[in-house]
């Protein structure tokens, strides 16, 4: 898809936590398109895709930062503050879903939420930290799993958009026909790469465009 667009170099590559659907295709990006800095998040020790995805950046010289809960970075209007996760107090033996790094973008009116694949519990905890921006986008947690979307975060932050990665007939039902209700109910207007492919999100910070395989939509 990154070819596809004329893409050749990328700033920043965030990995959002070691299962093999967000890790998977690291090592193609690092080498094919060299990003300055790659983003990731709680350390898993013996976890072996992570090792080599680190080792590659090390053979690229690229700078390796770990996100943790309360960094923001600026520029200019946009500001990117980490919400998720904390720092460690104990050694990860495994990856874990509610260790994800999780991102808020705020751009001028416009915020988008990267949640990874936290659970409920994790988005009762960050609902506090959200900003109220006009407008409001959320990238699904989990593909749009029923252990994520919770009523108190949709309830609270009200997104007007939503985008949800599923892979088209994927063996575990993602989405789930309850998130798609809970999303529905406060009148989000859902996108899934399983049925409208690509998507593609663009904003000037007033207002949000949003392109897919199959159209365009204001």
């Amino acid at each position: 898809a990154l070819w596809a667009r004329g893409i050749r170099a990328l700033d920043t590559l965030l990995i959002t936590h070691g299962d093999p659907d967000h890790l998977g295709g690291a090592l193609d990006v690092i080498s094919d398109f060299a990003p300055h800095q790659v983003w990731m998040g709680v350390e898993v020790p013996n976890h072996r895709p992570t090792h080599d995805v680190v080792d590659a950046t090390t053979r690229f010289k690229i700078p390796v930062a770990l996100k943790r809960e309360g960094e923001v970075a600026a520029d200019g209007e946009l500001r990117i503050r980490v919400l998720n996760p904390p720092a460690p107090d104990w050694e990860r033996r495994r990856v874990r879903n509610d260790d994800s790094v999780v991102l808020e973008i705020v751009y001028r009116d416009v915020a988008v939420l990267l949640t990874g694949d936290i659970s409920a519990e994790v988005e009762r905890e960050i609902v506090p930290l959200l900003t109220p921006a006009k407008t409001r986008v959320l990238k699904v947690a989990h593909h749009g799993s029923r252990t994520s979307s919770s009523v108190e975060l949709l309830s609270a932050w009200r997104p007007q958009f939503a985008l949800i990665s599923a892979g088209r007939g994927n063996t575990f039902g993602h989405p789930a026909p309850e998130v798609l209700g809970r999303l529905e109910a406060i009148g989000t207007q859902v996108y899934r790469t399983d049925r409208d492919g690509e998507i593609t999100l663009e904003t000037d910070g007033l207002d949000v465009r949003v392109e897919t395989f199959r159209g365009s939509h204001e």
